[in-house]
């Protein structure tokens, strides 16, 4: 699926829903010094995003809860959040945004559940690496005068506790806005928060979503798991730095991945049959002994790459 409407501008730990007031106010006045941020879920982006709310001063108290009392402790102490709270709707009681971190499979119930209890003209959104799946559940069962757009910080990585939140995680990074027709309004409010933590946003529709993060990030990630099964234990000792940073994904929650895979698996399945062709591909080249062949393949292989992370990430 060619995306065709990208316009410019990622856990219990891993996947965060953000709940916040969007109405006109929002997006025609600054942060007022008493607005309120909850995190449901301090994990690695959950806490990434509190981390980097408190260090720009976007709002005056960050609230967390989590579903272990050692998790929250761990974020209170790296200062992710101000305030622990024993429930989600104690912390998002009054809140302007309510960060909702949880796994892709349980994204939309918490959508759900922080809309039924926001105030009115509250905007919800999710940081879940799968837009389709969450967005059909989540619409038509969304309390009148909510509003929900999905979004995907892509950033992160293979570790998930709020441990490894950082300010500056997601300075830099891409992240895609999902908003239906008739939602600019409510997706420049969205997209101006993702730019006060400095990221770079776009704009497109679940099904394009879906079908670029199958490509670029699902399939790579199983590629990596497959690489890891494919190498002969006796073989294993030796990897050095070559097998570690091709394989560094690998290493990411097995379970959080689980549900990734399950919920976008029709386009992860086109996108390992493009891989599949290529496979043949080289595998032909070095059958034939194609010299040539083999170095022009290598060599588009290796432009690609520096084309695109050459400069830096971003």
């Amino acid at each position: 699926m060619p995306v065709t409407t990208i316009c410019g501008g990622y856990d219990t730990d891993n996947a965060t829903v953000l709940l916040f007031c969007a109405s006109s106010s929002l997006g025609g006045r600054g942060i007022s010094e008493d607005r309120i941020l909850a995190i449901i879920g301090v994990g690695l982006i959950g806490g990434s995003i509190g981390l980097a709310a408190k260090s720009k001063g976007l709002f005056a108290e960050v609230r967390g809860t989590t579903r272990r009392r050692q998790t929250l402790d761990a974020a209170l102490a790296a200062g992710a959040i101000d305030t622990p709270c024993l429930s989600p709707a104690e912390a998002a009681r009054g809140a302007d945004m309510v960060v909702v971190a949880t796994s892709v499979a349980t994204i939309p119930r918490f959508v759900l559940e922080c809309a039924a209890a926001a105030r009115e003209n509250a905007l919800i959104t999710d940081v879940g690496s799968v837009k389709g799946v969450i967005d059909a559940a989540v619409r038509p069962n969304m309390p009148s005068g909510r509003i929900f757009i999905g979004s995907h910080p892509m950033a992160g990585s293979e570790k998930t506790s709020v441990l490894h939140a950082r300010p500056d995680l997601l300075a830099g990074a891409t992240c895609i806005i999902t908003p239906a027709e008739g939602q600019d309004a409510h997706a420049d409010a969205l997209s101006a928060f993702w730019q006060d933590l400095s990221m770079n946003v776009f704009r497109m529709t679940p099904a394009e979503h879906d079908w670029v993060v199958a490509a670029v990030s699902h399939m790579p990630h199983l590629t990596a798991a497959a690489i890891m099964a494919a190498i002969p234990d006796a073989a294993l000792p030796f990897g050095a730095s070559g097998l570690r940073d091709t394989t560094r994904v690998a290493e990411g929650d097995a379970c959080l991945w689980r549900e990734i895979v399950l919920a976008n698996h029709k386009e992860i399945i086109d996108a390992i049959g493009r891989l599949e062709i290529e496979i043949d591909t080289l595998k032909g080249l070095v059958l034939r002994g194609d010299t040539s062949g083999l170095e022009d393949y290598l060599r588009t292989a290796s432009q690609r790459r520096k084309k695109r992370f050459d400069g830096g990430l971003s």
